[in-house]
């Protein structure tokens, strides 16, 4: 496989990532949680990708799901730390791009647990992360959204129901009480404390 630029990418620690072929060994704990607190999602909102991180594990210890659960769901987006956040509408615009990230995605993931020591979640896993994953991006919207984009996102999904949304308000007290305008210097010790509460 050829060398090409344009396809690593250069982390702070000077240490390089093949998206193609990325190699654990060049995987550093302190390269992703400084990626994490410098992006951004959807598009350019004043949330970045480890906070909602946090959020999304907060979420799961409040329902009760065990440490091992709670840990993947802190994880759950670690592979944007190389790849960066795509939003939905993007991914959307054509499925053998969602495809072709979604590989990429994968591949980075794997390497990124095999360098932290951790065995991949299973599907089961999986499926409890997507749904709070999605829960936690309605309450996200009920707090950070403007007015009227909380019913207009969920008009747009048909697995989404206003009167669920919000029963889960009601029900859900770990956002209700939590700083919700906190640096990234605050964010990154959140993050670095829980992922080592729950290892």
């Amino acid at each position: 496989m050829g060398y090409d630029e344009t396809l690593f990418t250069v982390l702070r620690s000077g240490n390089e990532i093949d998206l193609r072929d990325p190699d654990p060994a060049a995987v550093t704990f302190d390269d992703l949680i400084n990626n994490l607190v410098s992006i951004t999602r959807y598009v350019g909102s004043e949330q970045n990708v480890a906070q909602h991180c946090l959020y999304v594990a907060e979420h799961l210890q409040e329902q009760g799901y065990e440490q091992e659960i709670q840990l993947h769901g802190l994880l759950h987006d670690i592979q944007e730390a190389y790849l960066g956040d795509v939003p939905r509408p993007t991914k959307n615009l054509d499925p053998s791009f969602e495809q072709t990230l979604h590989e990429y995605e994968d591949k980075v993931l794997t390497a990124i647990y095999e360098a932290l020591g951790l065995d991949l979640p299973d599907e089961e896993t999986e499926q409890s992360i997507k749904q709070a994953d999605t829960e936690v991006a309605l309450i996200e919207l009920e707090v950070l959204g403007t007015e009227g984009v909380l019913a207009q996102t969920v008009d747009r999904f048909p697995d989404w129901d206003m009167a669920e949304a919000q029963q889960l308000f009601e029900e859900t007290t770990w956002w209700k009480s939590r700083n919700w305008k906190e640096d990234s210097e605050e964010t990154e010790q959140l993050f670095r404390t829980r992922y080592e509460r729950l290892r």
